[in-house]
């Protein structure tokens, strides 16, 4: 949400916005905060996402970047959770944690929210079998919780894996939370092949069944996948003479979110021919171009602009139509997101010429009202 001045004051997300907008604009509203709050809203952007964990991540991506007020405001009042390992222990803890991040272990996050921190929490149970309890649980414990039968917990507690083999799980879980998706899956296969090799096939099914629950997560998390990237993926529709250009931006390996554009072009163009004109028009002087940008159809006099770019920014630029596996999901998001935007463009239109056409009936004005001028 955005005041006047364009700045955004508010992020949320939600699984329906039918439900979730209107308890904003309900004329009696209970609560003063959000009253005062949509007070200031002049403007609602949307960025569609594959799954709920993405949008997660990418609400969490916006309120550390633009810190909006009323996310503040609006909240509990308590500082932002984060996900705590302990590290001066023979068997480091998971903890969910709130407060200053100055006791020893390593912290991630913050979390926008409570659920986002825990459901990540719940992954990481799930893949890495990390304990939960407090050390005095842990070190009292005579035989295995609740936690070891949901397959939660290794049961260290009492001496169902090694402290090496539980170390090992420990810092698999570190690389997950900094994104190095790929150094886990090799560490993962390398274990289970030592297992296998030792003709261990109970620990090396184990591992396998690890391997593939990373693999469904990693499925999940399409936000945050692309670690130290920077792009912008462009997503083009067209409908009714109007078109509108998405450009879904990743810098580091996180979504900031989507800018809408609306090109004004004469005539019926393929959608080749907006991506040409949007390309050379938006970027052609732009300094903080990233180091590549995602395009549905091939570009032409592609060198020339790709060297353009280069300069201006000082870094190489690189220009892509021809993508696969993740970045091709990118392009397809880009691309929902183009389409959405347009949806709500022409609902604005249509709303326009309804009223236009309400108010040539009351001034008695034949024909269609084109202009307005107002002294």
């Amino acid at each position: 949400m955005l005041n006047k001045k364009n700045k955004i004051i508010y992020v949320g997300k939600a699984q329906s916005l039918k439900k979730r907008l209107p308890s904003y604009f309900r004329k009696t509203q209970i609560d003063k905060k959000i009253s005062f709050m949509m007070g200031q809203v002049t403007n609602i952007e949307l960025t569609i996402t594959n799954t709920e964990n993405e949008a997660l991540i990418l609400e969490y991506n916006l309120i550390k970047r633009y810190k909006p007020r009323f996310n503040v405001v609006l909240r509990d009042g308590k500082s932002y959770p984060y996900i705590h390992i302990t590290t001066d222990q023979n068997f480091p803890q998971l903890q969910f944690y709130r407060g200053k991040t100055n006791k020893k272990g390593k912290y991630f996050g913050p979390f926008p929210n409570t659920s986002a921190a825990r459901k990540s929490i719940g992954e990481l149970q799930k893949l890495f079998l990390i304990r939960q309890c407090d050390d005095s649980t842990f070190k009292n414990r005579s035989r295995p919780c609740l936690q070891y039968q949901l397959k939660r917990c290794s049961a260290p507690c009492v001496n169902l894996i090694t402290q090496e083999e539980y170390l090992k799980d420990v810092d698999a879980s570190l690389l997950f939370l900094e994104g190095k998706s790929k150094k886990v899956i090799s560490y993962l296969i390398e274990r289970m092949d030592i297992f296998s090799e030792k003709k261990e096939y109970e620990k090396a099914a184990k591992i396998r069944d690890q391997i593939k629950r990373f693999k469904g997560i990693e499925a999940e998390q399409l936000v945050s996948e692309i670690s130290s990237v920077n792009l912008d993926i462009l997503g083009i529709a067209s409908k009714f003479n109007m078109h509108c250009v998405a450009i879904l931006s990743v810098r580091n390996g996180k979504v900031l979110g989507t800018r809408y554009y609306f090109p004004k072009i004469s005539g019926s163009p393929g959608k080749d021919k907006i991506q040409h004109g949007f390309l050379s028009q938006h970027y052609v002087n732009e300094k903080n171009a990233p180091s590549e940008i995602i395009v549905e159809y091939n570009v032409q006099g592609r060198e020339i602009l790709e060297e353009n770019l280069s300069t201006h920014s000082g870094h190489k630029v690189k220009i892509k139509n021809h993508t696969r596996a993740r970045r091709r999901k990118w392009l397809d998001l880009a691309k929902t997101n183009a389409n959405q935007g347009l949806k709500i463009e022409l609902a604005k239109k249509t709303k326009i010429n309804v009223q236009l056409s309400e108010l040539g009936k009351v001034l008695d004005i034949k024909g269609n009202i084109s202009r307005l001028e107002c002294f």
